[in-house]
């Protein structure tokens, strides 16, 4: 073994020997007999029991053929799972037997056998599909993470939360407030998130996650689903590498006229409080929930220094409405965040093209820095959603949307604060989508709808000189699509479903003034058209095998097309001839849950074309021109792996994820696979989860995340030679989290302590990132429900 791979060696073998002992030596009670707060309105008895297994975290196990055509009644309070469940099934003529954190469904006076009677599992329902579904019953992999386990695992960003998802890796810049995430190597710009089905617009105009990463409000969120691959047969342009769709909470499960939770959390890292406050009620059919949250976050720590300029601000209000009848629902929802953040001033390696955080010692005369200091985004959205229309007309959801964006940067040199550019973006944008579902006799369910969209464009350049200005361009535009979009979900055998797709869009761009480019093109139209079809077999016991062929693509925008910016002395140039980033991917996987091991595999090939890639044009002494452009081209091959046990009995549950990626670039004829992906990354962890005598709920988790290290190849833009590479080093980080909950007749209290990189290791992690992450650090919060 070589010397460099020691420490990681001996880091994982004591955080193993760690979790071993404590599994030796620990007594737990069964979390069936853990007290949760349930609210489960009277639906479909199938539907009920999985809404119990998404609120508890409970394993139900149950042949969906068991509940056909039975309703359960509204349920809500604080219940054992076991009181709650027999209470859903009476009158049902079905029984449950209960057995660690299991729970198996089973009719009346039959044996408690699960292995001959599970056919089909209840498991967490996700709309990844845009219908609600059970996960085992996807063609495509998705991961969700739920509220309870946000919770457990607190931190201050969305993208913090999602970097132990198989698959994600976080893609940052010098921004420590506009963290982004990768899905599968890709780029960031190929990741579509949607916030309650809104798309979460960038302010660069490039799509994807953007600083999203602090835009969403963890505590505010009921779930977040990961669709990994190419989606854009039902979420159109940007879903190229993957979806982030984040769903928050409302007031829906609320059980009185009044009631909230107030919330601290502390993170040491940036010596930041984020104050949490949230009110919800239900009543009569209308339910409500209005929540805040504030968060000043100082300079980063890390093992080597403190970050200068790493600061970030942010503030959420959220609020929603909605009113439920017997066969409908419609809701209202206002979602306010402004925020503003700094980049952390870096300098450039040209020996091996990476950027550096540059000390603050460091800074002279010419130093300058890049900042935000207005981010905001406001978003108006409605739906209404109907059910039982007719024989074959099984819903309808109609939704709306409005949202603005306004974002200021600039950027001055550190010593004087003599301004060099500034830059003024705002992006408004409405639309929304009809969706109808058809159930077209006992083998056809189609979704069949209709997306628009229509944003409009407006920027202005400030140009400085000696702090004087200089000049002003103004930018403006429009980009308009629409698509229409089927999905038939054929019911082949009783274990077959085949789900086919197809998505047409039609998008128009239009350039409507341009100072620093009066000449140039001022409109184009695209039609793209994409398919996907995928076979779900759940005929082997415990166990669904699935196989997915998706396409993907990603309209080049106003902002890349038409628009371009200037930063400092870095100049983006539009560029009209753009062409869209296409992608096929091929996937096949596997889940296997029997109440105790629960694990899911997946295998994929994926190729995209005619990537979008910032090229640099020229360097001079007015500074550096780049332009995006058809440069790229990606073909990537992979394994990720999901997998937990829980042990009857102990409250003890080992789990592990595990990426494998081999990522190749091509452009310009050059070829590599030393682009900074890591080829491999996951996490080891141990969970644990016990009642106290008093009733209180206890739990920890230890884990140890790992990653590869990654070696970039340089290839100079102008003369397409390799000119340089980096080594980005592998890493393990070990994670400890306890927690406790303790619930009276009227009021819920919450404490959680997370000691995060616990051996203070120095670390930046790939791809993308310049900044090195926090050293030894604790996040801590403390809360109470009434």
């Amino acid at each position: 073994m070589p010397v460099s791979s020691l420490p990681h060696f001996r880091l994982r073998l004591g955080f193993m020997a760690v979790a071993a002992t404590l599994a030796c030596v620990a007594q737990a009670q069964p979390q069936i007999q853990s007290v949760s707060s349930v609210q489960i309105d009277a639906q479909p008895l199938g539907q009920a029991l999985n809404a119990l297994a998404l609120q508890t975290g409970a394993r139900i196990v149950f042949a969906s053929d068991l509940t056909e055509h039975k309703q359960a009644g509204a349920l809500r309070g604080d219940y054992t799972v076991q009181q709650a469940v027999t209470q859903l099934l009476a009158g049902s003529g079905l029984v449950a037997d209960f057995s660690g954190n299991e729970v198996v469904i089973r009719p009346a006076g039959n044996a408690a056998r699960a292995s001959d009677e599970v056919t089909a599992l209840s498991q967490v329902v996700v709309t990844a599909s845009r219908n609600e579904r059970y996960l085992s019953e996807l063609p495509m992999s998705v991961s969700a993470i739920s509220a309870q386990e946000l919770e457990r695992n607190p931190q201050t960003s969305v993208v913090a939360q999602l970097q132990q998802t198989p698959g994600v890796l976080a893609s940052g810049t010098n921004e420590a407030g506009s963290q982004k995430i990768s899905i599968r190597g890709n780029s960031y710009t190929r990741t579509l998130v949607l916030i309650d089905g809104v798309r979460a617009s960038d302010f660069r105009g490039l799509g994807g996650v953007g600083s999203i990463g602090q835009t969403v409000n963890p505590a505010d969120i009921e779930r977040i689903e990961v669709i990994k691959g190419p989606s854009s047969v039902l979420y159109g342009s940007d879903a190229i590498g993957g979806v982030v769709n984040i769903i928050t909470k409302s007031g829906l499960r609320a059980d009185r006229p009044l009631q909230g939770a107030v919330s601290m959390l502390y993170d040491s890292s940036s010596r930041s409080f984020e104050p949490n406050v949230s009110l919800s009620g239900a009543a009569r059919g209308f339910s409500y929930r209005l929540s805040g949250n504030g968060l000043n976050a100082q300079d980063r720590r890390t093992p080597d220094m403190t970050l200068p300029y790493s600061q970030y601000r942010q503030r959420n209000y959220n609020g929603r409405l909605d009113y439920t009848w017997d066969d409908g629902r419609v809701e209202f929802a206002v979602d306010r965040h402004t925020g503003s953040f700094d980049a952390t001033p870096t300098w450039f390696n040209a020996a091996n093209g990476t950027n550096y955080p540059l000390d603050a010692d460091d800074y002279t005369a010419a130093t300058g820095r890049y900042y935000v200091p207005k981010n905001d985004r406001t978003t108006y959205r409605t739906k209404l959603e109907l059910t039982n229309l007719g024989e074959y007309l099984s819903g309808l959801t109609v939704s709306l949307y409005h949202q603005d964006l306004t974002t200021r940067s600039a950027t001055d040199f550190v010593w004087s604060g003599v301004p060099q550019t500034q830059f003024e973006f705002k992006h408004k944008a409405y639309g929304g989508s009809v969706q109808s579902n058809w159930q077209l006799g006992d083998a056809h369910f189609v979704t069949l709808g209709l997306d628009a969209d229509h944003t409009e464009y407006k920027g202005v350049d400030d140009f400085f000189t000696a702090g004087v200005q200089t000049s002003s361009d103004r930018t403006s535009g429009t980009e308009r699509s629409i698509a229409l979009f089927v999905q038939d979900e054929w019911s082949l055998t009783d274990n077959t479903v085949l789900t086919a797709g197809l998505r047409n869009t039609w998008t128009r761009v239009e350039l409507d003034r341009s100072d620093r480019y009066p000449d140039r093109t001022n409109s184009s139209s695209t039609s793209r058209p994409v398919a996907s079809l995928g076979v779900v077999y759940s005929g082997i016991e415990n166990t669904q095998l699935r196989a997915l062929f998706s396409q993907g693509f990603r309209n080049p925008n106003m902002y890349i097309s038409y628009m371009g910016s200037s930063n400092g002395n870095r100049h983006v140039l539009p560029n009209p001839d753009l062409k869209a980033e296409k992608s096929n991917n091929y996937e096949i996987g596997a889940r296997y849950n029997n109440g105790n091991l629960d694990a899911d595999l997946s295998l994929f090939y994926s190729d995209i074309r005619d990537g979008i890639r910032m090229v640099t044009l020229r360097r001079g002494p007015g500074g550096v021109e780049m332009q995006n452009q058809n440069d790229d081209k990606t073909r990537s091959y992979g394994a990720e792996l999901a997998v937990s046990y829980a042990i009857d009995g102990t409250g003890f549950t080992p789990y592990a994820n595990l990426s494998l990626l081999r990522y190749k670039t091509i452009k310009r004829g050059f070829s590599t696979t030393d682009n900074g992906v890591p080829s491999a990354w996951g996490t080891l962890g141990l969970k644990w989860e016990t009642n106290l005598q008093d009733g209180s709920n206890l739990f920890a988790d230890g884990q140890l995340v790992t990653s590869r290290g990654a070696h970039s190849e340089i290839v100079n833009d102008l003369t397409g030679v390799a000119s340089g590479s980096e080594y980005r080093s592998g890493w393990s980080v070990a994670n400890l989290t306890v927690g406790l909950q303790k619930k009276t007749s009227t009021l819920t209290y919450n404490a959680t302590l997370s000691l995060r990189n616990l051996f203070d290791r120095s670390y930046t992690p790939a791809p993308g990132g310049y900044l090195p992450e926090p050293g030894r650090h604790v996040v801590a919060t403390v809360g109470i429900e009434f």
